[in-house]
């Protein structure tokens, strides 16, 4: 008997699952995008944070590693997502 192979869930599904089913349907079920401001502001930051360029690159800045857009995934858990910015200082 073989296992049947799933995608993993997305970690900003089971997020936005909990904080408005309904906002959930519309958005992975639907495939409806509301936006308004909070949306539009939050798109606007992520343009830096999602820039080819900087994507799984880190700088180094007076003792601060700064790494934006790390994909991570766990296949036990089954979930997947993306960091927007990891900062590690003194190792």
């Amino acid at each position: 008997m073989s296992a049947i192979a799933t995608d993993p869930i997305p970690v900003r599904a089971l997020n936005q699952v909990t904080y408005c089913p309904r906002l959930y349907y519309l958005q992975y079920v639907d495939c409806v995008m509301p936006t308004n401001e909070h949306v539009e502001s939050g798109l606007h930051d992520h343009r830096r944070v999602d820039a080819p360029d900087l994507k799984n690159k880190t700088r180094n800045d007076r003792g601060t590693a700064t790494s934006r857009g790390i994909a991570l995934s766990s296949e036990a858990l089954g979930i997947s997502g993306v960091l927007d910015v990891v900062e590690e200082k003194n190792g």
